[in-house]
């Protein structure tokens, strides 16, 4: 989350209507380049603690459910290949 924040911010802001950016040859990394010269490297990872704070409770749901739920289920047949793959 932490690595793609400002590539989701890049993205976001080269949407505008009529952002001049977004006609170069790489307007996500010519973003990148004017948030941070203009308004500084925190502006990279401006929104990161709503986008955390979004994801993390489905992750601990997902690892709790993962590891609950574990024991209710067969152990997977290991002579059946397809079973293990999956």
């Amino acid at each position: 989350q932490i690595a793609n924040q400002p590539f989701t911010r890049a993205s976001i802001m080269i949407q505008r209507p009529g952002e001049e950016l977004a006609k170069r040859t790489f307007p996500t990394l010519a973003m990148l380049k004017h948030l941070a010269t203009t308004r500084g490297l925190g502006s990279l990872f401006l929104g990161l603690d709503a986008a955390i704070l979004k994801t993390a409770p489905k992750y601990m749901v997902a690892v709790f459910i993962k590891d609950n739920m574990g024991q209710w289920l067969a152990p997977a047949d290991e002579s059946n290949r397809r079973a293990v793959l999956v």
